[in-house]
C-alpha cells in the first residue's frame, strides 16, 4: 500500500473509533449517563468483533468477545440490559451514520466521458429479513409466511464509484419502498439506479428538474408514441402507436420510445429490451440522454445495479445480519446497525488494498476478515500495534483476495462497459 493510501486508512480508523468521538456519540443519544463496568467504547468494538466472525445470532457472543477484549468479567444480566437500552440503537446507529462518511474511497470511475460527467451514481434498493415472530406487529411481513410472519427491510442507497453504502434506513417488511429514494435536490449532477419498486414517473421528471437523471426499471407500460428505434432502426408511424401494439407485432424485438403518458401530462424515455437468454423482456424509464446513451449501452449499466445486491449478501453471510432469537425490537435494529459498520469497515479495507493496482473481491476479503478483523479491532483498542497489522493485512489481500477472473470482467463483467477501477 502505498504511503498517501495508508496514511487515509489509518486515519480514518482512528478518528471513528477514537474513545472521545465515541463517547460523545454515545453521550448524544442518551446511551452513556453514568460509567459503568460496560464502557460504550469497549462494547462498540467488542460487538464488531463479534459480527465480523459472520452470523452472531446470540447476544452471547458479544458477551463473550467484550470479556475477551477487555478482560473484564461483566453478569449477563447487566451486560444484556445495556444491549437492549432503545439509545443503544441510537448509538449505533450514529456511529454507522459517522462510518457511512469517513470509510469510503473513490474505488471505480466512470469509463466513458457520458459516465464521468456524473459526480457518483447511485444504486437504490432494499432487502428483508425474518426476525421474531413475537415480533410480528412491529414488523409486519409483506407476503408469505416461509421463515414466519415477522420481518423487516434495510432500504440501502450504494455508491458504484465508492462501492459503499451512503445511506440505510429500517422499517417493517410490509412499509413502502418510494419513500426511501434519494431527495430529488440531492442528486444534482448525479444518477440514481433502482428496481421495479421505485417507478415513479413524477419522482424522474424532479430529479431531471433538480439537474440529475435516473434509470429505474418498471412494469410494461402502454403508452403512446409517435417517434420509436426498433432495433436500432428509426420509425415515424403516420398516426401514434401504442406500446402493447408494438410488441405484439414484434414480440423479440429491441424499442427505444419517445412515450407520451397523457393521464400524466408527461413524456418519458422508455426503454424495452428483449433477453433472449432468458426469454423475457426488461423495460426501464430512464432520463438519459439517447445521444450518449444507446439502448443497448442503458441495458449494460442498469446491469450496474447488481453490486447492491452482493453488498446485502456480504451483509447477510459475512457481518452478522441474521435472524436473532431476541423480542427486543430496538435490540433488533441495532443488530441491523451493527452489521452495516462491519460491511463498511470490511470493504474500505478492501478498497484500500487496490490503490497499488490490483483489484480485490470485497466478498473474498469479508471471508478473510472473519479471522483477521478482531485482532485488528482490539489493535485499534489498545493503540497499539495498527501500522504493523494494517500492512500486514493489506499485503494478505494483495496475494489471496484477488478477483477471481480478472480478464472476464474487463470483457463481459462489471468493468466491461459502464466502470473501470482505480489504478
Amino acid at each position: 500500500m502505498g504511503k498517501p493510501a495508508y496514511s487515509k486508512v489509518r486515519i480514518a480508523l482512528l478518528s471513528l473509533f477514537d474513545r472521545k468521538f465515541v463517547e460523545d456519540l454515545a453521550i448524544e443519544s442518551g446511551f452513556l449517563q453514568r460509567r459503568r463496568k460496560v464502557l460504550p467504547f469497549e462494547l462498540l468494538l467488542s460487538s464488531l468483533s463479534a459480527f465480523s466472525k459472520g452470523r452472531a445470532g446470540t447476544f452471547a457472543q458479544i458477551w463473550r468477545e467484550y470479556s475477551k477484549m477487555t478482560g473484564v468479567d461483566v453478569a449477563d444480566k447487566p451486560f444484556h440490559n445495556q444491549l437492549v437500552k432503545p439509545e443503544f440503537e441510537v448509538f449505533t446507529q450514529a456511529v454507522a451514520e459517522a462510518a457511512m462518511k469517513r470509510l469510503s474511497f473513490k474505488a471505480c470511475r466512470g469509463r466513458n466521458s457520458a459516465l464521468r460527467k456524473f459526480d457518483d451514481i447511485l444504486v437504490q434498493d432494499g432487502s428483508g429479513f425474518c426476525v421474531h415472530n413475537d415480533l410480528k406487529d412491529e414488523f409486519p411481513r409483506r407476503f408469505g409466511s416461509w421463515g414466519g410472519d415477522a420481518a423487516l427491510e434495510v432500504h440501502a442507497t450504494m455508491s458504484l464509484l465508492t462501492d459503499q453504502l451512503t445511506h440505510a434506513s429500517i422499517t417493517a417488511d410490509s412499509a413502502p419502498e418510494r419513500p426511501h429514494l434519494p431527495a430529488p435536490e440531492d442528486l444534482k449532477n448525479k444518477l440514481i439506479l433502482g428496481d421495479r419498486g421505485y417507478q415513479s414517473h413524477a419522482y424522474g421528471v424532479a430529479v431531471k428538474e433538480a439537474g440529475g437523471d435516473v434509470l429505474i426499471r418498471c412494469q410494461t407500460p402502454n403508452p403512446q408514441t409517435t417517434c420509436y428505434w426498433q432495433d436500432g432502426v428509426k420509425v415515424t408511424p403516420s398516426q401514434p402507436r401504442f406500446f402493447k401494439e408494438m410488441l405484439a407485432d414484434s414480440p423479440e424485438s429491441n424499442f427505444d420510445l419517445n412515450a407520451s403518458y397523457p393521464k400524466l401530462g408527461l413524456s418519458f424515455r422508455t426503454v424495452s429490451l428483449w433477453i433472449a437468454e432468458k426469454c423475457s423482456r426488461v423495460t426501464l424509464m430512464t432520463t438519459l440522454c439517447r445521444r450518449s446513451f444507446p439502448a443497448s449501452k442503458v441495458g449494460e449499466l442498469y446491469r450496474a445495479r447488481w453490486q447492491i445486491e452482493i453488498l446485502f449478501k456480504e451483509m447477510k453471510s459475512h457481518a452478522g445480519l441474521a435472524k436473532w432469537v431476541t423480542r427486543k425490537e430496538s435490540l433488533v435494529r441495532s443488530t441491523v446497525w451493527l452489521s452495516v459498520i462491519v460491511t463498511l469497515l470490511k470493504r474500505f479495507l478492501a478498497h484500500a488494498s487496490m490503490s497499488g493496482g490490483s483489484v480485490c473481491s470485497t466478498l473474498r476479503c469479508a471471508e478473510i476478515l472473519k479471522s483477521e478483523l478482531p485482532a485488528l479491532l482490539g489493535k485499534v483498542l489498545v493503540r497499539r500495534g495498527l501500522k504493523g497489522a494494517l500492512n500486514k493485512l493489506i499485503y494478505f489481500f494483495r496475494n489471496h483476495g484477488a478477483r477471481a477472473h480478472p480478464y472476464r470482467d474487463r470483457t463481459e463483467g462489471r468493468y466491461s462497459y459502464a466502470f473501470a477501477p482505480i489504478p
